[in-house]
């Protein structure tokens, strides 16, 4: 099954607005070498679509400002410190 595959059931005709949250560690991040280099094709689908992308993580806000550097992602974020 692809990394695409709920997102080619995507069909937003209506316009609802959409919003995702992510977690970071384990989830969008391999809980192993933390790469997020498997989830490129969604992050790309996501950035395309102009769907908000929510990182919710207990790191701090300067590692997941640098997350957002690397993936092209600058939307809030929900952080330790609670910063956005």
């Amino acid at each position: 099954m692809s990394n695409l595959s709920f997102f080619s059931r995507f069909n937003n005709s209506m316009n609802t607005p959409v919003v995702i949250f992510t977690d970071l560690d384990g989830t969008l991040l391999d809980h192993h070498n933390y790469s997020f280099i498997p989830a490129i094709p969604c992050l790309e689908f996501i950035r395309k679509q102009n769907i908000p992308l929510i990182f919710t993580s207990s790191k701090t806000s300067i590692e997941i400002e640098e997350l957002c550097t690397l993936t092209n992602l600058y939307h809030p974020y929900i952080a330790e410190t609670n910063h956005f």
